[in-house]
């Protein structure tokens, strides 16, 4: 998604990195349903940060690099019911949120990235978005 603030080197490639974060996330809802359950969250969490960070250890040297994984899943605002006689109003977006993240590091070596997968993205139509962070810190 984003470009590692004044990093020049990636642990692996940003495509990559990219496909292993959609992977963790489909890894994580893959025959599950699209609606929002605060009482999934942390297995969801716990699939999407395992599979991230073991496809980023078994692709990356040992021992080259520390990495930090974070994952957030934000619930869409929920929907809103008909009045009785009124069409039904349309789906709204996803609630607002803004995040922040700053280092004191090597620029050359250690970066952070961020990726969003959108439920509203594709056919899966989900209630919510997830937003994983990876930070790397070259050892």
């Amino acid at each position: 998604m984003a470009d590692p603030v004044g990093a020049t080197k990636f642990p692996v490639d940003q495509d990559k990195l990219t496909q292993f974060a959609k992977d963790a996330c489909e890894k994580a809802f893959e025959g599950k349903g699209q609606t929002y359950e605060h009482s999934n969250t942390k297995g969801w969490n716990d699939v999407i940060i395992g599979t991230l960070l073991n496809s980023l250890t078994t692709t990356v040297p040992p021992n080259s690099y520390k990495f930090i994984v974070t994952s957030t899943i934000i619930q869409h605002e929920l929907k809103k019911e008909a009045k009785e006689g009124e069409p039904v109003p349309p789906p709204t977006a996803s609630r607002g949120m803004h995040t922040a993240s700053g280092a004191f590091w090597n620029q050359e070596k250690d970066a952070i990235w961020s990726y969003k997968q959108s439920g509203a993205d594709g056919d899966s139509q989900r209630e919510f978005d997830v937003v994983l962070t990876v930070a790397w810190v070259a050892v």
